[in-house]
């Protein structure tokens, strides 16, 4: 028709969101398209610095989880599942074992996914800009890359955008 092609597709993708990889990554692998994820650190849970027994009420997820907006509050308790602990606890460990941090481990993982082309930083600060880029150095050895491959599997669930019943 004359247009402009689509080139990029912009998707939630992180050690915590994994859906993409069922259908979406091999559509844009076999259309071309470039894959630029957004919250690589799923919402700040992949820095290590949230831990629910220790939630500081002025962090965002503290202060989401006080929140009268029931979506808000439904939004971070989502966010804090079981699953989603035990892979920044794994991510965590992996990062100890490397002598790293746990947010360029997550970023390391992600970025050597296939598929991947770019990953959407969002630092809030400079120490945070710094850590992120540890993991354009890092590469993961593939038996801890398989270790957070294992603990953050998808589900086989339907993915339809709506939340589990």
């Amino acid at each position: 028709m004359g247009g402009t092609p689509f080139v990029c597709l912009q998707p939630q993708y992180s050690l915590l969101a994994r859906t993409i990889e069922a259908e979406i990554l091999p559509t844009c692998a076999r259309h071309g398209l470039g894959v630029m994820t957004w919250s690589p650190l799923g919402s700040g849970l992949l820095t290590g610095r949230y831990k629910p027994a220790d939630m500081q009420p002025d962090s965002r997820l503290g202060r989401l989880l006080a929140s009268p907006v029931p979506m808000a509050n439904k939004w971070a308790q989502d966010l804090l599942t079981e699953r989603n602990l035990r892979i920044v606890e794994e991510a965590r460990r992996v990062a100890a074992d490397l002598g790293t941090t746990t947010p360029a481990v997550a970023l390391a993982w992600l970025s050597g996914r296939p598929g991947v082309t770019s990953v959407i930083l969002g630092p809030r600060t400079l120490r945070h800009l710094e850590e992120n880029l540890e993991a354009l150095e890092l590469k993961l050895p593939a038996e801890l890359a398989r270790r957070l491959d294992e603990i953050s599997s998808p589900s086989n669930d339907p993915v339809n955008g709506m939340s589990p019943a």
